[in-house]
């Protein structure tokens, strides 16, 4: 009790001390605002008892006590001519520059010199009595339990009264004073309650409402969020004055519905944004005491709760000026999960399918209703988000196996498209890409081999084919879409549609089949990206997967098929290689002129051998081994003569080089390898024929020296 007193004794000294101060600079405004009237004022100053009202007596008084010009001070005009006297007559502060000296700060505070300072030391004196004396009588016993619980409510309503009248000329000194009486009738609740036992729990809740109600008021009266929090916490600790009492669900309810309402109430009527998001962590906190008791009551008002938070944010936000709305996000988002929570645990898997859907499409719809009215879409968006995921847990809880991963993938799709196309909210789409990636994952588990042990896999076809359409699907709109970060994202989606469809070439076609339609995609899809799309840098990235089919059918230069023949699968395995590699590299080529670029020379390359090898293979399949080793032979002569030739015309030097490497290799083959393995007529015909061939050259590239000179 002499702490409380002690308390009391600062406060009361402190109050003092701050109305003086405040009346004193009352006064000292009021002498500032008489300085600017049009009447004339006498002031005390260095001239004498009174300073001059006028520019005239000025110049007088200066005169008659030979008074100098203060150094700084700018010259007094002269008096204006007559038709102005009227308007300059009086003294004014911007005409005459008159010394001002600032009074020194006491050393004593003002409210301790004033002319009250009997009165205020009398008042303290009594005030330091009473409450020794309350404190001795309480320690002696002659005040009663119920007189001090008395006593402390008492004093916690005058000081909590004596706040509210503060508050209106000092709104934080006055809201520590409410907030210091409503601790104490707290506290003494409290004592009364749990010490005394003298207070039953529905008079001590009474009790408390008092001060909540008065706060409330008061948070309104004055818009001052930070006693409406307070209010807010005090209400929601009442409930724990209950706790030993027979336990009552509806109650409880119907009392957090009340502080639901209010909250709301003083949150409209203030502007506070803190309020919404802490009613609806006070009610969850509340009913998360009775999760998992199968209460059907809670579950229904868990529902109505939402749904009055729901429409609150909404509303709130429908009126928000500011674009600050982080709280109402979160208001949504604790929302969300916590009827998720409730509808998990009430209607466990399919039986809660038609309550997801059912908030989904209310969510949605208020997503909606908010888009159409506000510029800012941020919350839109959360809500948008919120029902997106209520119909991703009901597809879980409704489907399986191929169905799931196909379904939630369109889900995801079209999402993705309605922030695409629908709102324009590019980076949103781009961010959804990252959900999308939950069904592709999925659909990997339908591409092992084992699923193809026992034959054609109708589930891994139809999940690896689904995937792959909507990829693509995802892929064309982000390219159609005017915008370069839109357009940046593509390429990769075009890449994942042809991972998942490669994939199923690769569980369900033969090797042969595979290489011929993986050489031809690549090539394909090459082209019409450099001659369509206009992008030659990813159509030069896009040539690296044709290194793949190429590998695959170079395996077939040792397949023991071509000892049967030649019409066989590996013959046209090889031939597509030929004929792909050759249309693709005519097409670099042709590419804005560029003949001589790297890409088409190491195309051309790629077809020079993949062309030797298939005409060795089968001149060998064909013919015996002497005869067919020779007319290749002579083939390559000619056709290195040929690129050696056409190079020397036209001056290109890849031609030229590529034809010497060929007629090399011959060369070197003969001289090395079919030297010691060719009969001698063979030997002889293979090495007069190349000869003559080589020797002919000189006699060409004789001619062309001589042209070249006469020209």
């Amino acid at each position: 009790m002499g702490s409380i007193t002690g308390l009391l004794l600062i406060l009361f000294v402190y109050h003092l001390y701050v109305t003086q101060r405040f009346k004193s600079l009352q006064d000292q405004i009021n002498a500032l605002k008489g300085l600017r009237s049009t009447t004339p004022t006498k002031s005390t100053s260095m001239y004498g008892s009174e300073f001059p009202a006028t520019v005239a007596e000025l110049e007088a008084k200066s005169a008659e006590q030979n008074v100098p010009e203060p150094v700084g001070v700018p010259p007094i005009p002269s008096p204006m001519v007559a038709s102005t006297a009227t308007t300059s007559s009086a003294f004014t502060p911007q005409a005459v520059s008159s010394p001002h000296f600032e009074p020194s700060e006491p050393i004593m505070p003002e409210w301790w010199t004033s002319q009250s300072i009997l009165t205020k030391v009398g008042a303290v004196l009594v005030l330091i009595s009473m409450g020794s004396f309350l404190s001795y009588a309480i320690v002696s016993g002659w005040i009663g339990p119920v007189a001090q619980i008395a006593l402390g409510l008492f004093m916690g309503i005058v000081i909590f009264l004596f706040g509210a009248y503060r508050i209106e000329e000092k709104r934080e000194q006055g809201a520590v004073f409410v907030a210091l009486g409503t601790g104490i009738i707290l506290l003494s609740t409290l004592v009364g309650l749990y010490k005394y036992e003298i207070i039953s729990p529905l008079l001590g809740v009474a009790i408390l409402w008092l001060p909540i109600v008065g706060m409330a008021y008061l948070s309104i009266k004055y818009r001052y969020e930070p006693m409406a929090v307070f209010c807010l916490m005090l209400a929601a600790f009442v409930p724990t004055l209950l706790a030993d009492a027979e336990p009552n669900t509806l109650g409880l309810l119907s009392y957090l519905a009340i502080v639901s309402l209010g909250a709301f109430a003083v949150a409209m009527a203030i502007g506070s944004r803190v309020l919404m998001p802490l009613s609806i962590v006070t009610v969850a906190l509340w009913t998360f005491g009775l999760f998992g008791q199968d209460n059907w009551l809670v579950f229904i008002a868990v529902n109505a709760f939402v749904l009055m938070f729901t429409v609150g944010n909404m509303f709130a936000v429908l009126h928000e000026k500011a674009a600050q709305y982080s709280s109402y996000v979160f208001t949504a988002s604790i929302s969300a999960v916590w009827l998720l929570l409730w509808i998990a645990d009430m209607l466990p898997e399919k039986a809660g399918v038609p309550m997801y859907l059912a908030w989904a499409t209310f969510f949605v719809g208020g997503a909606y209703t908010i888009a159409k009215v506000m510029d800012n879409r941020l919350v839109p968006r959360v809500y948008a988000g919120v029902s997106a995921f209520y119909i991703v847990v009901a597809t879980f809880y409704l489907f399986e196996g191929v169905y799931l991963v196909l379904i939630l993938a369109a889900e995801f799709a079209t999402m993705i498209l309605t922030y695409l196309r629908g709102i324009k909210a590019v980076p949103y789409a781009r961010r959804l890409l990252f959900v999308y990636l939950l069904p592709c994952l999925m659909a990997l588990s339908y591409a092992e081999p084992n699923l193809w042990y026992s034959g054609f896999s109708k589930e891994s076809t139809i999940v690896l084919l689904g995937m792959s359409a909507l990829t693509f699907i995802l892929g064309w709109q982000f390219m159609q879409y005017d915008d370069a970060k839109g357009k940046a994202v593509f390429p990769w989606l075009f890449g994942g549609s042809a991972f998942y469809l490669n994939l199923l070439m690769y569980l369900a076609l033969s090797h042969d089949v595979l290489t011929v339609l993986w050489l031809f995609e690549a090539g394909i899809v090459s082209v019409v990206i450099l001659r369509v799309y206009q992008k030659p840098m990813i159509a030069r990235l896009t040539l690296l997967a044709l290194s793949v089919p190429c590998a695959m059918s170079a395996t077939y230069f040792t397949s023991l098929m071509w000892q049967q023949g030649v019409i066989h699968s590996a013959f046209f395995v090889v031939l597509a290689t030929v004929m792909v590699l050759l249309s693709v590299a005519v097409q670099f080529a042709l590419y804005d002129n560029d003949e001589k670029g790297t890409v088409p020379q190491v195309l051309y390359t790629g077809t020079t051998f993949f062309a030797a090898a298939l005409i060795w293979l089968t001149l060998h399949a064909v013919l015996s081994a002497g005869i067919a080793t020779m007319v290749a032979l002579i083939i390559y002569t000619a056709f290195g003569l040929l690129l050696y030739i056409g190079g020397l015309r036209t001056g290109d030097n890849f031609a030229k080089n590529l034809g010497l490497v060929a007629i090399g290799c011959v060369v070197g083959r003969l001289l090395l390898i079919e030297v010691w393995q060719l009969s001698t007529a063979l030997r002889i015909i293979v090495f007069m024929v190349i000869g003559l061939m080589l020797l002919s050259t000189a006699f060409l590239k004789g001619k062309k020296l001589k042209e070249v000179d006469g020209a």
